[in-house]
């Protein structure tokens, strides 16, 4: 039995192998660059303890998304093992092994970690760090599969809780207490989860799309996913609706944009903040010191330019396309009491808001000054606003000129 669920793993990762060995060895050239750059440049690092604070931030923000954005189960199985095998103790035996690897996994990814903020050397030190970042991403993994089979309040709570209090402790210490607090995390979360009501129902669905989703991929066949994801998307549950705030007629297109917003994919906002964070390494650190080009400041500087440009203006079309779907059903029967102008008035309200906000965090985390946070905060909101004008009366959206001048203000918000 577990010789056939071992062939078909093998099965689809030669389907894969076979349809995409091109993108595999892209993949593989570039974490060897990758590697090799980061070798030649820790050395080269002074106080290499000082990036210690962003890479327990990066751990932290990693455990979040997987306990409370991600919506795939953590552990992942094949669905007809899970239809087989669902009364059978040969299904523990599976979790079990899946738990292990993903301890497995949590540690490896702790060492490497390890390994390299200590310059790559071998050292008690490092082995003490592994098992201190080792165990809170392993304690994140058993929240999120908790998480993923709980709906009630009181769970929920405990596992905002747990998360809270080993999260705190691995920002602000290093010692042996947040080690502690993560094994017993670990040890009581294992002990729930053999006690625990899983979600066989939700959990097997999942299964399928993402079985049937790995098919189709191992097939290159981008109809058939594209196809599925829209009718997974279609079947996704919502939790927030618009009757669920306090409606008038003030707060109805500022509620609808608010909903609208939230409802986008998780992946768009993480790609769109990874232009904000290779901005911030060109920028900010040596990561790409040695790099020819990129490793000059005047070069690395206009590309950080574009990359934060590349936030607002793809950030800005997500919003123009939830007016144009609005206008869109205005000119086709839907009536709106308000007019064009009173329009944008309302639904600028969230994205105004959103900009500011990250215009705030970019400029603390890239050491801009505070005349031109300000500058690029009035600056690109009026040109947002001029924009959703122009496309509401003209229906032209003029990219040229307004990416121009989104890039110009970011230079000012970086000079």
């Amino acid at each position: 039995m577990y010789g056939y669920i071992l062939k078909n793993k093998i099965r689809i990762t030669g389907s894969f192998i076979k349809n995409y060995w091109m993108s595999i060895i892209g993949i593989i050239a570039a974490l060897m660059f990758v590697a090799w750059r980061i070798y030649s440049v820790v050395p080269l690092i002074e106080n290499i303890s000082t990036y210690f604070v962003y890479v327990k931030l990066g751990c932290i923000l990693w455990v979040f998304f997987k306990i409370y954005i991600k919506k795939q189960p953590p552990v992942v199985i094949n669905p007809a093992t899970l239809y087989y095998l669902l009364y059978s103790k040969h299904l523990m035996y599976i979790l079990i092994l899946q738990y292990v690897l993903h301890l497995l996994f949590a540690f490896i990814t702790a060492f490497v970690i390890s390994f390299i903020m200590y310059r790559f050397v071998l050292s008690p030190v490092v082995f003490e760090m592994a098992v201190f970042i080792g165990t809170y991403l392993y304690t994140g993994f058993l929240l999120a599969w908790i998480r993923y089979h709980s709906r009630d309040y009181k769970t929920l709570l405990k596992i905002g809780t747990v998360f809270t209090l080993t999260s705190t402790l691995f920002g602000l210490s290093d010692g042996v207490f947040p080690i502690v607090l993560n094994t017993a995390a670990i040890i009581g979360s294992l002990v729930f989860i053999l006690h625990f009501k899983m979600d066989w129902n939700k959990y097997q669905q999942d299964l399928i799309y993402i079985n049937t989703i790995n098919t189709a991929g191992a097939r290159k066949d981008m109809v058939q996913m594209l196809q599925i994801t829209e009718e997974h998307q279609a079947k996704r549950k919502k939790t927030v609706y618009i009757y669920h705030f306090p409606l008038n007629h003030r707060n109805a297109l500022s509620i609808k944009m608010f909903i609208e917003t939230i409802r986008t994919s998780p992946r768009i906002w993480v790609i769109l903040t990874c232009f904000i964070a290779f901005g911030f390494l060109l920028v900010k650190t040596p990561v790409f010191a040695g790099i020819p080009l990129l490793g000059q400041p005047e070069i690395a500087g206009v590309i950080a330019v574009f990359s934060i440009a590349t936030f607002y203006i793809n950030t800005g079309r997500i919003f123009e396309k939830q007016l144009l779907t609005l206008l869109d059903k205005s000119r086709k029967g839907l009536f709106i009491p308000f007019g064009k102008l009173v329009i944008i008035r309302k639904i600028c309200i969230v994205p105004i808001i959103l900009f500011t906000c990250s215009t705030l965090i970019i400029g603390v985390i890239m050491s801009s000054r505070l005349i031109g946070i300000a500058i690029f905060a009035a600056g690109y909101n009026l040109l947002f606003l001029l924009r959703l004008f122009i496309i509401s009366c003209t229906n032209r959206k003029l990219d040229v000129l307004f990416s121009t001048g989104t890039l110009l203000l970011a230079y000012v918000l970086l000079r």
